[in-house]
């Protein structure tokens, strides 16, 4: 093990390692070893952690020559005996943490060139990442080569893992590892520190029945201590308390700012890790309000470990993997007024609150010492053994936009899980069109995701496409991404290009949950029957677009129409979400519902102000991320009581948005997908008509028609879906189930088949023309883009040293 110093979280992993048979482990420290006091420059402060963090393993401090030592700076790590002493231990594996220090990249890259195998930790991610400057484009180009130097990476978490997969590192050396504590040192003696923390409120003056918001951390700029701060202040929060805990370089101004509101700030000292669960237990309500730079966020482990929920910002890396409705909630990253709304409405229900401490708890508990330990060996086992021949196919899944989206999401688990079991032993690759979005993506598929247009890196990952589609066996391409009329300047480029590709290299093709029916443009008409021409096999969502590609497609070929393939979820949805249970004692209602020409916003706060009188809550859930500026409008419509019952939740995992479904008691919803999935869950479900081939496909699961279009939706469908009819038929969705995993199997199975060359010398040659055009014109649109930024940032910079300069001149 290489790691910078004894580290409180990580060191209960090594004893843990240590102990486990068969196995022999050193730990060698690059900075210091623990046995000193030592300046921590987030806590602006010398000191010592008062919990053993070298017993019960080996280790060993290699001399550090930096004029400058510590993990704050590149060159403060500089170990030049580091390699020698790792070789004369003769390990058979290195476990490198953290690659931004001079001593370990250098280590990274001698063991690659010694064949020595490495396993690499880190907790990076891109939920906070800015794309398009230059220093960030090289940045990813260096380490795309440094990753390739490991044999295997630990992913913390799924968006530690989209990360990885976005810099190029291919799913085989991506391994499950969770970021986790020492639960039991925080669970344990649960009642004696309960006891301690009352106690010590009683100190504070903290009068009993006060709810406490809880701050544990540094003063710094990235965490957000007062902008926290402020918001409390400025929100109606009665009996209510905001506990900071910690100190770092905003510790005068926390200290300045809780001076003049003594009554509802508290400030307390930096607190060592013996006391922490006792810390933590003095809130009700755990706050981590990061902006940037919060790779995990361990104390939101610690807390929830303590029996604590946790409210999190979008930018938190544990946020997608720890904290969903049942024990927590996030918001998005300084939106204040998102943050209040949430605490509000949790600080007025004590019972709700306990009910998700006790969740919390049993969350931690996954996130355990004893389960990093295990993945851990399982990583260094799979690197030791010899790599078995790839034994099921390769397929490539395209088309499916990647979004943070419901739907999206939804569509790419099925896919993944149905393709493994229908043909086991198969590895999967899915192309979305973002690598900084992937990053918000939480399935158990979340670690297949690669670049593609229109983000620039595209051009930079196209060898790499190029690359993947020859080895695989089949591209799958969903029809969305192929050709439709909303998007067709963005998707026709963005993934048309891997099915061209296909083509090139004469690799069969299937397109699954096609829909060419509305399309009308003579072009993209075109250039979806040149690449359906080839095709081995095509699964169709509605018959009028079965009737289309009939016509387009060689006789032979299987043509099927099933229904979506977001029903194959029916029997998975307690896999994803746990278990159903029983309704909330206090029920909401869940709206979703996009922005639309011919629905007045007048009409929506009607129908938003007709819930809350017959509901307890609202709860106003984007699908998509546009969503939100919608629903903040409608929020922002409602009296200061209704909003108070109103909460806007966008949820950035699959498993958070069908928490959200499950735990509703009636749902009024226009996307095809949530409509499904509350069908599924047999929640009473108001289906809102929006768009032709999407009421097909409803109306082939949903017992009842659909009840009213969108241009006349009134307060009326809240009163109707209230009266409890039912939402769903068992049978039919069973039905539909059986029917498009049939199809999907017919026409994945055809695709595989061992047939020759399917494309001649003359489609070739058309497929690479049209790849190119297609190169071209992402390119041109990328170029486009780029420009429209800079031209508004020039724009800006102008119009802000203009004002500078008046101010001067007055």
């Amino acid at each position: 093990m290489i790691v910078s110093h004894p580290i409180q979280y990580y060191a209960p992993l090594y004893r843990v390692l240590s102990e486990r048979p068969g196995v022999a482990l050193k730990v060698f420290f690059t900075w210091h070893g623990g046995t000193d006091e030592v300046v921590d420059y987030g806590f602006r402060r010398a000191f010592k952690w008062d919990i053993p963090l070298t017993e019960g393993y080996e280790s060993e401090v290699v001399r550090n020559v930096s004029a400058d030592p510590g993990t704050h700076r590149f060159t403060g790590l500089r170990n030049p005996a580091l390699v020698d002493a790792v070789l004369s231990w003769q390990p058979d594996v290195v476990h490198l943490t953290g690659y931004a220090w001079l001593s370990h990249l250098r280590a990274l890259r001698a063991f690659h060139r010694r064949g020595l195998p490495v396993v690499f930790r880190g907790d990076s991610h891109l939920l906070d990442a800015s794309t398009g400057h230059a220093r960030g484009w090289l940045k990813r180009r260096v380490l795309r080569t440094v990753y390739r130097w490991p044999a295997a990476f630990l992913c913390v978490g799924a968006a530690n893992r989209a990360y990885y997969s976005a810099m190029g590192v291919g799913p085989d050396r991506l391994y499950a590892c969770p970021h986790s504590i020492d639960v039991a040192r925080f669970a344990a003696d649960a009642p004696a520190r309960e006891a301690e923390a009352r106690e010590w409120r009683r100190e504070l003056g903290i009068a009993q029945g006060t709810r406490v918001l809880l701050f544990a951390g540094k003063f710094e700029p990235r965490k957000r201590p007062l902008e926290l701060m402020r918001a409390f202040l400025a929100a109606e929060l009665p009996e209510s308390v905001l506990v900071m805990v910690g100190d770092g370089e905003l510790g005068d101004e926390v200290k300045r700012i809780a001076g003049g509101a003594p009554e509802r700030l508290h400030v307390l000292p930096f607190q060592n890790q013996s006391r922490m669960p006792v810390v933590y237990r003095l809130g009700d309500l755990f706050v981590l309000p990061s902006a940037y730079a919060e790779t995990w966020g361990l104390a939101v482990n610690e807390a929830m470990a303590c029996g604590r929920a946790a409210v999190v910002s979008s930018r938190v890396g544990c946020s997608v993997d720890m904290v969903d409705a049942s024990c927590g909630a996030e918001f998005p990253a300084d939106d204040w007024p998102s943050l209040t709304a949430i605490v509000s409405r949790l600080v007025r229900d004590p019972e709700r609150l306990r009910r998700m401490g006790l969740e919390a708890a049993r969350r931690a508990a996954k996130f355990d010492i004893e389960a990093t330990a295990t993945t851990t060996l399982n990583c260094v086992r799979d690197v030791l053994r010899p790599r078995s021949p790839h034994a099921g196919p390769r397929f490539i899944c395209v088309g499916f936009f990647g979004r943070p989206n419901f739907g999206d999401e939804l569509l790419c688990w099925v896919v993944d899980r149905e393709l493994r079991e229908l043909f086991p032993g198969s590895q999967l690759s899915f192309v979305t069109h973002d690598c900084a979005t992937s990053a918000l993506f939480t399935g158990p598929w979340a670690g297949l995701i690669e670049g593609a247009f229109p983000s620039p890196r595209f051009f930079l990952n196209l060898a790499e496409q190029v690359r993947a589609v020859r080895q695989a066996d089949l591209v799958v391409v969903g029809g969305g991404g192929l050709v439709n009329d909303y998007y067709s300047w963005t998707a026709i480029p963005r993934f048309a290009i891997l099915a061209c590709l296909a083509f090139l290299f004469a690799k069969p093709v299937v397109f699954v949950g096609l829909g060419v029916a509305g399309v009308r443009r003579a072009w993209l008409a075109r250039l979806a029957r040149f690449a359906l021409a080839g095709a081995r096999g095509v699964y169709c969502r509605d018959a009028e677009s079965l009737d289309r590609v009939s016509r387009w497609l060689a006789a032979g070929e299987p043509k099927l129409v099933a229904p979506d393939l977001a029903v194959l979820a029916v029997s998975r949805l307690d896999e994803i979400s746990g278990s159903g249970g029983t309704r909330p004692a206090v029920p909401y209602l869940l709206a979703n519902f996009r922005d639309h020409p011919e629905v007045p916003l007048a009409t929506l706060v009607g129908i938003c102000r007709a819930a809350l009188q017959r509901c307890p809550e609202l709860v106003l859930m984007a699908s998509e991320v546009h969503d939100l500026a919608l629903y903040r409008r409608i929020a922002g419509a409602l009296n200061a009581e209704e909003r108070a019952r109103t909460v806007i939740e966008f949820p950035r995992s699959l498993r958070t948005a069908l928490v959200l479904i499950r735990a509703a008691s009636w749902v009024v919803a226009e996307r095809l997908h949530v409509n499904l999935a509350a069908a599924m869950v047999g929640c009473p479900v108001y289906a809102i008509e929006y768009e032709d081939k999407v009421t097909a496909q409803m109306a082939g699961v949903l017992r009842h028609p659909l009840r009213c279009r969108l241009d006349a939706l009134s307060t009326a469908c809240v009163d109707e879906v209230i009266r409890g009819r039912a939402a769903s038929d068992g049978e039919l969705i069973r039905e539909a189930e059986f029917y498009a995993r049939e199809a999907l199997r017919q026409v994945v199975a055809h695709g595989l088949e061992k047939r020759g060359a399917a494309k001649s010398v003359a489609d070739r040659a058309a497929a690479l023309l049209c790849a190119s055009g297609l190169v071209a014109i992402g390119f041109a649109w990328s170029a486009t883009l780029v420009a429209k930024r800079a031209v508004a940032r020039l724009l800006v910079a102008v119009s802000l040293s203009g004002s500078a300069g008046a101010r001067r001149s007055r």
